[in-house]
């Protein structure tokens, strides 16, 4: 029998291999050179665990979180939370999240084995063999895994889990890495190879390997265990192509296998010669839907086992006459398989082996067979049809590069199918072909291609150098799976970003590769995100970019905020005009600064304090809008507003203050500060810049008001202060409590300028209810504290004032019902007067300043 080369990670057959030359696994994806060693697979991790709901109210109940934070609250909790969390389950764990999450859960379950948690690992286990699917309300099902060995009083054994069937070659390399490692390092578990059923018939050479070592060690238990599993995926797997493969592996490593699993896959292939089979605790066989010629490759296959391993052949003819005298007898399949037998040694064989079926149905005299003696007018049927009448044995169709040509014409064979013998579609011969190359190394088409195996650079060189769109698309797929590593890509950022800002990129491969970059970030390596931000600022820094890749940097979270803010001033510095991208750049920048306040508001503050003092006009306006917006809203005194109230003492020039009497609703006497700028300012600024007041776009009229410093000598603009001074006087409302209110009035008397005292105290006008005595006299002692000044003292008394009121007495509360009778001025020639007189006192304190 001619030795085919095989996979040395599944055991499937190969093409013919020339010196360094690399090819890809049919079935399991393993690259494999010349010597037949496998390329090294990427470890495999999981992204760090993170309690970020994003998009998730906070009232949703734990089944319906997202993966990532269920998995963390999984995983992170204490032990009674986490096993309440594991019997409710989430049914978002599957696909491509069970993947991504898959060695996290291993982690847990080795850790649990470890420990003795039985119960602990039971959960984890049945996670990571389907994903954290919701439990029924009535507990768990019957005739679930879990229930029987439950009942039985015992743990879950791999024979307890059908093997899965269709499943995707990637996704089978990766049970089968996470079910190496958890044989590896809890051997005495039988997680590993419950996993190893998620694997589908990719894992039939592994549950052989098992076997075999249960076997040699006497483990009976663990050996039955294995036998079961490998009987349900030869008699269970129903594509006929994946069929084809896993009975070339159990047929290759059938000689190397010891005595007691060797007659366990005997008989099983045995067993498949007729169209039913008889599964332990069914009533009834259950339909092999396998191929129809199953008989004639059991018979080749003995053929060939006479010729090299007598023995095991004759015991597969015994295999294949005790699985064909359970059920009713077809002389037409025994016929077609006869033929196709090509040895004289071999066809003798099985000519007695087809004797020994016959003859036992007729001394069974089953009613198939009696109806058949019947038509017999004669009664001599009973002798096998075919003795000494078989026809001449089919020639055999051998590879000649990868194809296999007819022996009779040479023409190429048909050989989409998986029958074992086949008609010349240019001469008629019937031709019997070769067990070596029914796997024929496939052309290159993407979807049979398995990419999870390819190595990085294949993978982007492949992409930039390929002109097949459909390969360019399924690389661009897989670089978007769910367990791309952003490790393994670092140094091929560059190449990433440079192929997303290509002119003509197809939409749906731009739209996968910012998916692949976004799953990159997930695992949140430092190196990762430097190389890809390098690159990004080489590359994409310019009026025309990916808006995807924006979408994919949002992922990144805060590391990503300064890029997104360099990419605005960097593109309207040069470009000298504000475009979408830069937009959109902005947009990003913002949700990012968003995400980060929630998580930590205090860091988020501290970047766009110190932002301001460097960013370009394009986000002079949206840093201290979001500041103030975000920061005061409702808010008590915190370490961000006491922050926030220093940056603007620090920054404003008692110069620029505009103190406004009359106007306030507390009163006639009390004073408004308000920061502007001058005529002169906007000279300068106008004389520096070049642009006219009122002349230009937006971004003219923004570069005008970023020109006007606060203070002078530095950076951080007049308009910006002035922006975060109105935000504070417009949200920050009054303490609620009595700690905010004591805070607040120390933090007034700490202060450098009456104008931002004046702003603490406008807001406290409304001290909370119910102050104690005590509470009060402690406010006016540290309101005395607040130093005096020709405008702070009128609010002073004013807060004094609201201390000591009653409640209804209060300042506050006596303008709340002035304003429920307030009748604003009707008439267009009113509101003008009223306009004309606001812009006249303005006009006359400027030129009072001046």
């Amino acid at each position: 029998m001619k030795q085919t080369p095989h996979c040395p990670a599944c055991a499937a057959p190969l093409p013919e291999l020339e010196a360094q030359q690399i090819v890809t696994c049919d079935f399991c994806g393993t690259d494999v050179n010349a010597e037949y060693q496998p390329a090294p697979a990427p470890a495999l991790r999981s992204p760090p665990l993170s309690d970020e709901r994003e998009y998730d109210d906070a009232d949703d109940p734990p089944e319906d979180w997202q993966a990532g934070p269920w998995v963390h609250a999984l995983l992170t909790s204490d032990r009674d939370e986490a096993l309440a969390l594991a019997e409710s389950g989430n049914g978002r764990l599957t696909g491509e999240d069970l993947m991504l999450w898959s060695p996290a859960l291993a982690d847990a379950l080795i850790k649990a084995e470890r420990d003795a948690d039985a119960e602990w690992a039971r959960h984890l286990i049945v996670f990571l063999h389907g994903g954290a699917r919701r439990r029924a309300d009535d507990g768990i099902k019957e005739d679930s895994p879990e229930a029987r060995a439950a009942r039985e009083g015992r743990r879950m054994r791999a024979g307890d889990f059908r093997a899965a069937q269709r499943v995707q070659p990637k996704d089978a390399w990766f049970f089968l890495q996470i079910a190496d490692r958890l044989i590896r390092e809890i051997p005495e578990s039988s997680g590993g190879m419950i996993v190893l059923t998620s694997a589908g018939p990719a894992g039939l050479r592994r549950f052989l390997e098992l076997a075999a070592e249960f076997d040699t060690a006497g483990d009976q238990e663990r050996l039955d265990d294995a036998l079961v599993c490998v009987r349900r995926i030869l008699t269970e797997t129903t594509d006929d192509w994946a069929f084809g493969v896993v009975f070339d592996v159990a047929t290759y490593l059938l000689p190397t296998l010891p005595t007691r699993t060797r007659q366990a896959v005997i008989d099983t292939l045995g067993d498949l010669a007729d169209q039913s089979i008889d599964e332990p605790g069914r009533e009834y066989g259950r339909e092999w839907r396998g191929p129809d010629d199953m008989l004639t490759v059991l018979l080749l296959y003995a053929d060939d086992l006479l010729h090299d391993h007598p023995d095991l052949g004759k015991r597969m003819l015994d295999a294949v006459v005790e699985g064909s005298s359970r059920h009713p007898f077809e002389r037409y399949r025994w016929g077609l398989a006869l033929r196709a037998v090509p040895s004289a040694k071999g066809r003798a064989a099985c000519l007695d082996a087809y004797e020994q079926v016959y003859q036992q149905r007729a001394e069974d005299t089953e009613q198939d067979l009696l109806d058949e003696m019947w038509r017999k007018r004669r009664g001599e049927g009973l002798k096998p049809i075919l003795k000494g009448g078989l026809p001449a044995m089919p020639q055999t169709a051998r590879a000649r590069d990868g194809q296999a040509p007819c022996p009779s014409c040479g023409h190429p064979l048909q050989l989409q199918t998986e029958r074992l013998i086949t008609t010349c579609d240019h001469c008629g011969q019937n031709s019997r072909v070769a067990r070596e190359v029914r796997t024929i190394r496939r052309v290159l088409n993407p979807e049979s291609l398995d990419l999870h195996t390819w190595e990085p650079e294949r993978l982007v060189s492949t992409m930039l150098e390929t002109q097949d769109d459909a390969l360019r698309l399924a690389i661009a797929n897989e670089l978007a799976s769910a367990t791309s590593d952003g490790e393994r890509f670092i140094e091929l950022a560059p190449a990433l970003v440079r192929y997303m800002l290509a002119e003509h990129i197809p939409d749906d491969v731009e739209r996968l590769l910012a998916d692949g970059i976004e799953s990159m970030l997930r695992f949140r390596d430092p190196a990762f995100l430097d190389a890809l931000f390098d690159s990004i600022r080489a590359q994409a820094f310019t009026e025309e970019g990916s808006d995807r890749l924006l979408d994919a940097l949002e992922k990144a979270g805060p590391p990503a905020a300064p890029l997104l803010f360099d990419l605005c001033d960097k593109v309207t510095a040069d470009a000298d005009a504000w475009n979408m991208y830069t937009l959109r750049a902005s947009q990003v920048g913002m949700t990012v600064i968003q995400r980060w306040a929630e998580r930590d508001r205090e860091g988020a503050c501290e970047f766009l304090l110190d932002r301001m003092e460097t960013t370009g006009p394009a986000l002079s306006d949206q840093l201290p809008t979001y500041l103030g917006l975000h920061a005061f809203e409702d808010r008590p005194l915190g370490r961000v507003q006491e922050r926030l109230i220093r940056f603007i003492d620090h920054h404003t020039d008692p110069a620029k203050v505009d103190w406004h009497k009359g106007i306030s609703p507390l009163g006639k006497d009390l004073a408004t500060p308000h920061l502007s700028w001058s005529a002169q300012d906007i000279a300068d600024a106008e004389q520096r810049t070049g642009t006219k007041w009122g002349q230009g776009d937006g971004l003219a009229m923004q570069r005008l008001l970023a020109d006007i410093p606060a203070v002078p000598g530095r950076l951080v603009t007049l308009r910006q202060v002035q922006m975060l001074f109105m935000q504070v006087d417009s949200t920050w409302g009054p303490p609620r409590k009595t700690g905010d209110l004591l805070a607040r009035l120390d933090l007034a008397r700490e202060l450098l300028h009456d104008s931002t005292r004046v702003l603490i105290l406008k807001a406290i006008t409304q001290p909370p209810t119910g102050l104690t005595e005590s509470a009060t006299q402690e406010a006016l002692r540290r309101l005395e504290r607040v130093p005096t000044g020709e405008h702070v003292d009128p609010w002073k008394s004013l807060v004094a004032t609201a201390l000591t009121a009653e409640p209804d007495r209060t300042p506050a509360a006596i303008e709340k019902r002035r304003s429920t009778h307030f009748t604003p001025a009707r008439g267009k020639l009113r509101w003008k007067l009223a306009k004309a007189r606001h812009a006249l006192g303005a006009l006359v304190g400027r030129i009072l300043r001046r």
